[in-house]
């Protein structure tokens, strides 16, 4: 009976598993998987058994027979030709449209961690290209899951199932010295969820509008249908017809976007561009920055660097388990003034040794740095370079942070594009500000005293400006005015933590903004967002992927710079720091030395608590560091032209045909 042949290769597998992963009793393992591989009659099982075996092998240090194994599961799925060396791998084309891809992932991973394993114990050069080679392919594979799988948190399953796969893929790229693989790895590794979201921003452009508009009833649908699944008891009665209605949807969501590939090639184009920059090309996106970008795996942390167009990788000499204790350490005494200045001392040590482990073997030399963080951000800028006393990094340098380089790049091009369109567009509103001050009694949220009087000050510098405070200052008005504006500035509450209790929230006069309600959006114009609130950085960190804040809500809407914040921030040196930015940007500066400038004012400017991190080191710049650009000068002078000539035309007409005095008749 083909049916309890299937079951009987299951339950030798499992055997096998038992033996060879708990008991490390490889022999027993070998028997249990060959009779499996006898018992099963379908070919992607026996594919998968061969792969076990073939780890034991690997296991056992059989490096080519354990190779060999790898190559027979791939010929037996019709994937690999009978002849092809070991050294030889699928063509990522014809994995694309194969069943199963799961088992081909896990595979491939294996194939590539046996060439690792090789090298190291050979230090055959030709074992570590192979393996780079077929990392390269798992990568490829990566990609080919994540479009089929259209849910989130199906996307975000897989982006952590694959963390270790980038982390020995990177390990080979240090081994091999090769920083441009290296650079691929990390980028892969790092808001690739995010680069998808602003790759269907793109795509989205190139609909009609009655194709966008159903993508959007059909996309509204499925959010408030998983809303409502989210608020219900796991035993309530309505969740069955409420998931019959939801799997629907998705099936007509399918159903249109695959219609939309067929359809629309410039669609298809846009939503699936999975390339990554170079380092050559991403060295062009730069205005002279330094960048950093972190790894922090399960063994190592990794550091690539890209410093006066040389690229480095090091491998620090500190372990992940280290720094994550040391950076929540140091996050919590940031966070909290009293705590902080209680325990100085304390607070000195860790941002001295956080700069020997994570800053100085990195040689930085650039005045103007950008980091790619791996998880939560840590404010660098807070970093002391002596064991005592306040030599902070901000002193020596402007400090950035950014979701990963691929993020940059498409900021920095979608904003110059934006930049373009609204410069065509003197109707534009260059700056909307929002400060509610009070909050209606069911948000229970404390009054903001003198920030409606913060943004006055702030819109005074910006031409067609608009200030919504008090109960014009609504999550309706928001919705509403915030997408056209280049420009946007919140001064209110937030709320946010690092758990999965409760999303990110953004208060306005009347009600919250929670993040999953921006998924819902539309592209935002703006150039520049100023998140003045409290802990509009943080939320649930997604290993693989970042974190999910309010901040990263609104870059996937398109907004290439925001100003966030990492912990609850006091309310005068946020409106004095934001004046301070602010001010420094209407001289021109690029926003990163803006607000350096403004860190280094208010430390000049006041006394030893104004000095504590707590009170300046919160606020950060994520994303573009350009300098504002504002509506070209050309455009203010064709306007102004206009209404020169109409007002001429007007004078002269008045000349040439004064207004009679005689009443005229009516025929």
């Amino acid at each position: 009976d083909p049916y309890e042949k299937a079951n009987m290769a299951t339950f030798l597998n499992n055997i096998g598993e038992i033996y060879a992963v708990n008991l490390k009793n490889y022999q027993e393992a070998i028997i249990f998987y060959k009779t499996a591989y006898q018992c099963t009659t379908n070919d992607y099982d026996a594919a998968q058994i061969l792969a076990n075996e073939g780890l034991v092998l690997r296991f056992e240090k059989k490096y080519k027979q354990a190779l060999q194994l790898f190559q027979q599961s791939f010929q037996r799925v019709n994937i690999l030709s009978k002849t092809n060396e070991i050294d030889s791998n699928p063509l990522a084309s014809t994995i694309k449209f194969a069943n199963s891809k799961r088992i081909l992932l896990g595979l491939i991973q294996d194939k590539a961690d046996t060439w690792l394993d090789y090298y190291k114990a050979t230090k055959t050069k030709n074992h570590l290209t192979n393996a780079l080679k077929t990392y390269a392919l798992a990568d490829s594979m990566i990609d080919f899951m994540r479009y089929e799988h259209a849910g989130e948190g199906s996307k975000l399953f897989w982006r952590q199932k694959t963390r270790g796969m980038y982390e020995r893929a990177i390990e080979a790229s240090y081994l091999a010295g090769d920083t441009e693989a290296a650079f691929r790895f990390f980028e892969k590794s790092k808001a690739v969820l995010l680069a998808d979201k602003l790759n269907e921003l793109g795509a989205n452009q190139q609909l009609p509008e009655a194709d966008a508009k159903h993508q959007r009833t059909l996309r509204d649908s499925i959010d408030n249908l998983q809303n409502q699944l989210a608020s219900l008891p796991a035993n309530d009665k309505k969740r069955q017809v409420l998931q019959i209605s939801l799997e629907r949807f998705n099936d007509d969501f399918e159903a249109f976007r695959k219609n939309l590939e067929k359809t629309n090639p410039a669609y298809y184009h846009y939503k699936y561009d999975n390339s990554t920059p170079g380092i050559a090309d991403f060295q062009k996106s730069l205005s002279g920055e330094g960048f950093i970008s972190y790894f922090v795996g399960d063994s190592a942390v990794y550091a690539f660097t890209l410093i006066a167009q040389q690229s480095r990788l090091v491998k620090l000499k500190i372990t992940p388990q280290v720094y994550q204790s040391t950076a929540n350490e140091f996050l919590t005494l940031c966070a909290n003034r009293a705590v902080l200045n209680a325990q100085y001392p304390r607070y000195q040590a860790l941002a001295y040794a956080l700069y020997e482990q994570l800053w100085k073997p990195l040689n930085i030399t650039s005045k103007r740095v950008i980091i790619s963080s791996d998880g939560v951000f840590l404010p660098f800028e807070a970093l002391v370079s002596t064991p005592s006393g306040n030599e902070f990094l901000l002193k020596r340098h402007a400090i950035s942070y950014t979701y990963s380089a691929n993020f940059l790049v498409k900021g920095r091009d979608s904003d110059l594009a934006a930049s373009f369109e609204w410069g065509n567009n003197i109707t534009s509103r260059s700056f909307i500000g929002f400060a509610p001050e009070a909050f209606v009694p069911s948000l229970k949220q404390a009054p903001l005293n003198g920030s409606s009087i913060a943004l006055e000050e702030i819109s005074r510098g910006f031409w067609f400006s608009k200030n919504l405070t008090q109960n014009d200052a609504t999550k309706a008005n928001f919705l509403r005015y915030a997408p056209n504006s280049r420009v946007i500035q919140l001064f209110t509450h937030a709320d946010a933590d690092s758990t999965d209790v409760g999303e990110p929230k953004i208060y306005f006069q009347d009600a919250p903004l929670q993040l999953s309600e921006l998924n819902q959006a539309e592209r935002f114009d703006a150039q520049l967002l100023v998140l003045s609130a409290c802990k509009t950085g943080i939320g649930q960190n997604q290993r693989g992927e970042g974190v999910f804040s309010l901040a990263r809500g609104f870059a996937a809407l398109g907004i290439p710079s925001t100003i966030t914040t990492l912990w609850n921030v006091e309310d005068q040196p946020t409106y004095e720091l934001t004046k301070l930015f602010y001010a420094y940007l209407d001289q021109g500066l690029p926003k990163d030395e803006a607000l350096q400038r403004a860190k280094l004012d208010w430390l000049a400017q006041g006394g030893a608590a104004d000095a504590l991190p707590s009170q300046w080191a919160g606020m950060i710049l994520v994303g573009d560091t350009a300098p504002l650009r504002s509506l070209p000068l050309a455009v203010y002078g064709l306007g102004l032209l206009g209404l020169a000539l109409l007002g001429g035309v007007l004078w002269w007409r008045k000349r040439l045909f004064p207004p009679s005095t005689t009443k005229m008749s009516r025929f």
